[in-house]
């Protein structure tokens, strides 16, 4: 019971907002529906970054450029809708709304490569994790995936028995067999090399 009481954590849950405005964008930030409508969009961002290719035509690379484009205009317009609602501070005291929002900096720098000639390939590339958004609302993926992760803490304890077993015996062998020469084999005679 300990173990258990000992990973408990309490999240804040934010509360609704006095001022009748943010409290619009609260209540559409809680929703299910926009939470739906922004992993459709994640979806269909992920299938967009799986259709780039080496040296598209000229209009198949505008396309994707552009459906980028809106992309991140909606991830960053979740951002904004979240801060005002949810409050700055109660938005960022969320794992998950720092996720969100390291993502849509990272997408916004992955922007500027298209009106500005630098190299950012690296920062775009760090968009495919956007995928891992999806988690948060496959509720039982999520919870497979933490059993996963304490199964996987258990093993390395495993691991380290079996290196530690493996260790003790090889030091055994060593000390009973390590004054054998090579070729010789002390029960079957001097010449016991196959």
């Amino acid at each position: 019971m300990q173990p258990i009481l000992l990973k408990a954590t309490v999240h804040p849950v934010p509360k609704p907002p006095a001022n009748a405005c943010r409290r619009v964008f609260y209540k559409i930030a809680q929703s299910d529906y926009f939470d739906h409508f922004i992993s459709v969009c994640v979806s269909f961002n992920i299938l967009q970054m799986c259709m780039e290719y080496d040296s598209p035509p000229k209009w198949y690379r505008d396309t994707l450029e552009w459906t980028e484009f809106v992309f991140v205009m909606i991830f960053l317009f979740e951002a904004f809708i979240k801060i005002v609602g949810m409050g700055f501070k109660m938005y960022f005291l969320q794992l998950q709304n720092n996720f969100d929002f390291f993502l849509v900096i990272v997408s916004l720098f992955g922007l500027l490569e298209s009106f500005i000639s630098i190299n950012i390939t690296a920062m775009r590339v760090v968009r495919g994790i956007r995928i891992l958004r999806l988690f948060k609302s496959l509720k039982d993926i999520a919870r497979l995936l933490n059993h996963l992760y304490e199964s996987l803490m258990s093993f390395v304890y495993v691991l380290f028995l079996y290196v530690l077993v493996i260790f003790v015996f090889s030091l055994i062998g060593m000390r009973f067999y390590g004054d054998i020469e090579k070729g010789k084999l002390g029960v079957l005679g001097e010449d016991a090399s196959f």
